[in-house]
């Protein structure tokens, strides 16, 4: 393999020059990390196969530390056989570091979500009020796993205890008018039992590109009741 023509940009991507790309293209492959250069290589037969256009990101070691850049090219045959590509390098560094500040971000929020007594959620205000999200904790506090809360519209309503159920729904009213609204019920366990739960929940209003939606959070306080 081999570059007839390489631009001078290459430089500001991985201080080689474009002369010396063009004079021995291994110069840059000899660049790219032993952990990445198989997965790349193989990358590159499958579009030599298949010509199809070649998206992939890459890190490469440079003087001034690892980077990591964007390929984007198009595999053209040639009339001797031979496979000619039009393609170029974008340096999408920066765009990685925000990707790993991001999930370590999730990762902190992860774990204060699951290590919560808090249930956390959010909600369509209006009946029969769908959860949207839930955290994953409320597997650790009352045996559903989030899936199973999320899957069923009236999940939330149909687990409450039925003696509670048609007062609770009914005092949600003055949310709409106050913003905000906490109620105690009882909620059904997965494993059967009641449990008292205290929800404190909060009116988010809607525009003309969001509907209005609830979001909130609850807590169990059978304890609290068992000790009264």
């Amino acid at each position: 393999r081999f570059c007839s023509f390489v631009s001078d940009g290459i430089f500001d991507l991985i201080q080689i020059t474009a002369a010396e790309c063009m004079a021995d293209v291994e110069v840059f492959f000899q660049q790219i990390p032993p952990h990445a250069i198989d997965a790349m290589e193989a990358s590159i037969r499958d579009v030599m196969v298949n010509l199809q256009p070649w998206l992939y990101e890459f890190p490469i070691n440079t003087p001034t530390g690892e980077k990591w850049l964007r390929g984007n090219a198009m595999p053209q045959p040639e009339s001797d056989g031979s496979v000619r590509w039009h393609g170029v390098l974008v340096d999408i560094t920066s765009n990685k570091a925000m990707e790993a500040a991001l999930h370590a971000l999730n990762l902190r929020l992860q774990h204060l979500l699951s290590s919560s007594p808090a249930i956390i959620y959010t909600c369509h205000a209006s009946p029969p009020h769908a959860a949207t999200f839930i955290s994953a904790n409320i597997e650790r506090q009352l045996g559903y796993t989030a899936q199973e809360f999320l899957a069923t519209p009236e999940f939330w309503s149909k687990n409450i205890h039925p003696y509670d159920r048609d007062e609770i729904l009914q005092n949600l009213a003055p949310l709409f008018t106050t913003g905000k609204h906490v109620h105690e019920y009882r909620f059904r366990h997965k494993n059967g039992d009641w449990r008292w739960m205290r929800d404190e929940l909060l009116l988010v209003p809607g525009n003309e590109n969001r509907q209005p939606e609830l979001i909130g959070y609850f807590i169990d306080i059978t304890e609290d009741h068992q000790k009264d």
